[in-house]
C-alpha cells in the first residue's frame, strides 16, 4: 500500500506546504520506501511509497507525463497493466518506467474517465490537469483501496487515512452513523463515523476545478449485478479458471510475495493453486493460538505438509491481542471490526522480513455466500421483495392469519434482523430513533 495526501484550495490561495507534509507524515507507515511532494499555485500533493513494481526512481511519485501537463499520485496495483501498456504503445505512447502508475496516467490522458472500464485491479488515485486546472480522482470498482475526503469553505482534502485530516480540522462523532456501526461493525458506502469526513464511494470518480465545483459519477455499481443476476447457469469450469487466473495475476511483484495461510478453505486453495498449478516456491505465514478452541493450526499443518511451502508459524495470545489493539485501531481509524485484524497486523510484521506483499483469502465468503447470515429464509426474501415494490406498507397485505408473519416482516429492517440473528444478542432498539442510513446495505 501507499499513502496519498492532497490539499486543493477553493479560493486560489497557495497550498499550506507544512500541513500537506504533516498529512503525509501521519501515514508514513503506508509507504516507507520513498516520499514525494508537488505544490502548484492552488494545490499540494504528498505521497508515501511502498515499492512493489519498478523499484527504481522512475516509479517515483508524484509522477508527471513527459510534457508535464499532468501529475498523478496513485495507490494500488493494476493487474492488467502490461496489456494496457501494449495497447497504448500501439497508439504511439512511449514509457520511461516499468510501473503501473505510468500506465494509469497515460490511460487517462488517452481515454479520459473511460479508462476505468479497462482497469483490472485495486486503486485510488488523483490526477491533476495542470493546463486546464482540473482534478480527476477515482476509486476501484469494489473500494478495496481507501480514499477519504473532507471539505470546508476553503479546501477540498483527500487522504488514504482519516487521521491525516487532523492537520486541518478537529474530529467529531457522526451520530447518524452510530446505528450502522454498532449493528454491522462497519459504516458502508460514503459515510464514516466522523462528521463531515467521507469516502469516495467504490466504483466512483470525481472531477472538480479551482472553484470547487464537483461532478461525481458512479462508473460501476456492484448492487446492479446483485439485483439483476441474469438467467445464465453457473459454469463451474469457468469460475475455476477465473479464480486461478486471478490468483496468478496477484503474484505480479518485483519483491516476491507471501501467503497468509489461516487454515481455512480460501487461503488453502490459494496455496494449492500456486504450488500445484503454477509450481511456485512459496512462503506461508500463520498465526497459532495455543489452548484456544478455535485454533486452526491443525488445518494449517495439513496444507503445509501437503504442498511443502516454507512455512512460518507464530504463536500469539490474548495478551498480544490486548496489547496491540490500540495500534490496530490507530491504523484502521475506526473500531476494529474483528479480532483477527490485530493478529493479521502482527503476522505481517513478521512476513515483511521476506516480502512486502502477502496474499490472503479475503473476499471469498462474500463472493460465494460463505457466511451464515447469507442463508435468508424464503419468507424474509419475499418480504424484502415486496418492500422494494410496495415500500414499507404492511397494511397492504391482507390481515389474514396466513399472512401475519409476512405483515410483521414487512414492517422490519430485514437486513438488520439477519445481522442481529447472526451476532446473537445485539439489541435492535439500542439506537432507536437515529437515522439508519443503510440504503446501500439494503440494496446489496
Amino acid at each position: 500500500m501507499c499513502g496519498i495526501a492532497a490539499q486543493f484550495s477553493k479560493n486560489s490561495r497557495l497550498p499550506d506546504k507544512a500541513r500537506v507534509r504533516a498529512m503525509a507524515e501521519d501515514i508514513s507507515h503506508r509507504g516507507p520506501d520513498d516520499e514525494g511532494y508537488y505544490f502548484g499555485d492552488w494545490f499540494g500533493l504528498g505521497f508515501k511509497r511502498l515499492s512493489i513494481l519498478d523499484l527504481s526512481q522512475a516509479g517515483h511519485q508524484p509522477m508527471f507525463d513527459e510534457q508535464k501537463n499532468y501529475v498523478i499520485v496513485y495507490n494500488g496495483e493494476l493487474y492488467n497493466f502490461k496489456q494496457i501498456r501494449q495497447e497504448l504503445a500501439t497508439k504511439g505512447y512511449a514509457f520511461f518506467s516499468n510501473s503501473d502508475t505510468e500506465v494509469v496516467l497515460k490511460s487517462f490522458i488517452e481515454w479520459g474517465p473511460e479508462c476505468l472500464s479497462k482497469f483490472v485491479g485495486m486503486f485510488a488515485f488523483i490526477i491533476v490537469d495542470l493546463k486546464k486546472g482540473r482534478v480527476f480522482t477515482a476509486r476501484d470498482h469494489l473500494g478495496i483501496k481507501p480514499l477519504y475526503m473532507y471539505q470546508d469553505e476553503a479546501n477540498i482534502l483527500f487522504a488514504s487515512e482519516i487521521k491525516s485530516f487532523r492537520q486541518f480540522t478537529k474530529f467529531s462523532l457522526n451520530e447518524d452513523a452510530l446505528y450502522e456501526q454498532f449493528s454491522y461493525r462497519y459504516v458502508s458506502d460514503r459515510q464514516t463515523i466522523f462528521k463531515n469526513i467521507y469516502r469516495l464511494s467504490p466504483g466512483t470518480y470525481m472531477e472538480f476545478d479551482k472553484k470547487g465545483v464537483i461532478h461525481e459519477k458512479r462508473y460501476y455499481d456492484v448492487a446492479e449485478g446483485l439485483l439483476n443476476p441474469g438467467t445464465s447457469k453457473i459454469n463451474l469450469g469457468s469460475i475455476e479458471a477465473d479464480l486461478k487466473n486471478s490468483i496468478f495475476m496477484h503474484t505480479q511483484s518485483d519483491v516476491g510475495y507471501n501467503i497468509q495461510l489461516s487454515g481455512g478453505i480460501d487461503s488453502s486453495y490459494i496455496t494449492a493453486v500456486l504450488a500445484k498449478d503454477y509450481g511456485q516456491d512459496l512462503h506461508t505465514y500463520s498465526v497459532t493460538l495455543k489452548d484456544y478452541e478455535k485454533d486452526e493450526s491443525r488445518y494449517q499443518n495439513i496444507v503445509a505438509d501437503l504442498y511443502r511451502p516454507k512455512h512460518h508459524s507464530f504463536e500469539l495470545s490474548g495478551t498480544d491481542m490486548a496489547d496491540n489493539l490500540p495500534k490496530a485501531t490507530w491504523n484502521m481509524d475506526m473500531p476494529v471490526v474483528h479480532d483477527a485484524c490485530v493478529f493479521l497486523m502482527l503476522l505481517c510484521e513478521h512476513s515483511r522480513q521476506h516480502s512486502k506483499v502477502i496474499l490472503t483469502g479475503e473476499g471469498a465468503d462474500e463472493l460465494f455466500g460463505g457466511y451464515g447470515r447469507y442463508k435468508i429464509p424464503f419468507r424474509r426474501k419475499l418480504a424484502f421483495q415486496l418492500r422494494r415494490i410496495m415500500g414499507p406498507q404492511p397494511k397492504l397485505v391482507p390481515n389474514f392469519w396466513k399472512f401475519r408473519t409476512l405483515r410483521s416482516l414487512m414492517s422490519r429492517d430485514i437486513g438488520l434482523d439477519e445481522q442481529i440473528d447472526f451476532d446473537q444478542g445485539a439489541s435492535s432498539g439500542l439506537f432507536e430513533g437515529l437515522d439508519k442510513n443503510i440504503q446501500y446495505r439494503q440494496e446489496t
